[in-house]
């Protein structure tokens, strides 16, 4: 079943948000949408889906035909239990509510838990089991990858390639994209392409050679909520130059621990902080900005020229400096929020999921700057591409403690098939095409770089080069 649209417009108190927008969701298409943070694509996906009406055009689809529409944010009841969301979306039936609960990993303990009282990536596998069991015509999800542990996005990928319904995906997740989506659509601005001024050097004020080698040491750190224990008897030590990837499945207490580091959230045990070490906390669900405050109050600490370069760095120029944090995306809160880090001149960064919200443009500028960056970082991520960019360490949540593998992300992957004794042919071979894609592209570059950037690509190119060839040796031992 086809839903078309012709020439929707939309504007907000006078904003004009997109213009003479048309396009077509064919029978059996899994489109992916991409673009930059408040260009438009949930306002798009609520107009789709009949949550938004729009300015001008219209949309064709069948009276008869239902949309199922996951929202980037749900607002859950303080009243409603896990189990009786997923029970009443699924039309009373019990069995497609357990499977579609059990399926998401979310376990019988959580079925009489209220739904607001999960963790972002709990909240997000419940919208998606009330998703998963309803009948539809046509399925639209946005963001639904948000704050999911990677378990679970197998999961998801899995359901959507067994879908056959049409579907349309906002999602910045690349790995995600890649797999699932049949099309790409890109929603983008009608005007002039803007450049960034690399903003690096402000974050690297407090250079990494001052900082001692154990800087911050977690002991014995055990705790509970009721009589759920998250963490028992748990040991990580951060040493300087770390960037640690904490990585498990969602209501693990990855976002706990970093919170008992950075010293909102109480536990039992010692957490001992060098005197040296200066701590930066980006928290998940962004309610320390202020709603009233234009985005310039919202970071300026001291230099007014720095922190306008900065917000330039993460696409905020001109008078965007100054709409208030209430006007903005999830997206562009996350920039702002980073940017306000940044300038804090700390360290030692604590990050809660940090590509969250972002497009992937703003996800690559925010890896860049955290690649440069010479202190140390503890970060919870879901997303793979950051994951394997970032960590020189991945802390793995497991059976109330952390299994540190003390290398990246590739690292990890094989260490872990090899203590399981499989291999991940799927896995493999979507390594090798990844790596002859990134040897394709490296090869493209090194014809036509500047010859200062040369070497640094040759070394690019002679790393993926052995990875593939260890890859490829790999799998036809395999076979």
């Amino acid at each position: 079943m086809n839903l078309t649209f012709q020439a929707l417009s939309k504007s907000y108190r006078d904003k004009l948000i997109f213009s003479e927008i048309s396009g077509t969701i064919p029978e059996g298409e899994r489109i992916g949408l991409v673009g930059s943070n408040g260009v438009g694509k949930t306002t798009l996906a609520k107009i789709l889906a009949g949550k938004e009406i729009p300015d001008q055009g219209q949309i064709n689809f069948k009276s008869s035909g239902k949309i199922a529409f996951l929202e980037q944010l749900e607002d859950f009841s303080t009243k409603s239990t896990v189990y009786n969301d997923v029970f009443q979306a699924a039309g009373g039936l019990k069995e497609e509510a357990s499977f579609a609960l059990m399926r998401m990993g979310l376990g019988e303990e959580l079925w009489q838990r209220k739904a607001h009282s999960l963790s972002g990536g709990e909240k997000t596998k419940l919208s998606l089991c009330k998703v998963m069991v309803q009948n539809f015509d046509l399925l639209i999800l946005d963001e639904p990858t948000n704050h999911l542990d990677l378990q679970s996005l197998g999961v998801l990928e899995e359901y959507l390639l067994s879908l056959d319904k049409p579907a349309l995906v906002i999602s910045h997740d690349r790995f995600f994209l890649d797999r699932i989506a049949t099309t790409i659509w890109e929603l983008t601005e009608q005007r002039d392409k803007m450049i960034f001024a690399p903003a690096f050097e402000l974050i690297n004020k407090q250079p990494a050679e001052r900082l001692p080698k154990h800087l911050i040491g977690v002991r014995d750190f055990t705790k509970s909520y009721g009589e759920r224990v998250v963490f028992q008897d748990l040991t990580l030590d951060l040493l300087r130059g770390d960037r640690i990837a904490i990585i498990g499945p969602n209501g693990a207490g990855k976002s706990t621990l970093l919170q008992a580091i950075a010293g909102i959230e109480e536990a039992d045990g010692t957490i001992s902080t060098s005197p040296q070490v200066k701590l930066g906390y980006l928290p998940q669900e962004l309610d320390h900005l202020h709603p009233e405050h234009t985005i310039l109050e919202e970071v300026v600490a001291g230099d007014l020229a720095q922190a306008r370069q900065l917000l330039a760095s993460l696409m905020f120029r001109g008078e965007l400096v100054e709409k208030k944090i209430s006007a903005l995306s999830m997206g562009e809160k996350a920039r702002v929020a980073f940017a306000k880090l940044i300038l804090s001149d700390a360290n030692v960064l604590l990050l809660d999921e940090p590509t969250n919200y972002l497009d992937i443009i703003s996800r690559e500028k925010i890896e860049d700057v955290l690649d440069q960056f010479q202190g140390s970082i503890i970060f919870v991520s879901h997303d793979r591409y950051s994951i394997r960019r970032l960590a020189t360490k991945i802390a793995v949540a497991k059976e109330r403690s952390f299994k540190l593998y003390r290398g990246g992300y590739d690292y990890y992957l094989e260490k872990s098939r090899e203590e399981t004794g499989t291999v991940d042919f799927g896995q493999l071979k979507a390594e090798i095409n990844r790596l002859e894609c990134q040897l394709a592209f490296l090869g493209g570059r090194l014809s036509t770089c500047f010859e200062e950037e040369k070497e640094q690509l040759d070394r690019e190119f002679k790393s993926a080069a052995l990875k593939l060839k260890a890859y490829r040796e790999k799998l036809e031992r395999g076979k």
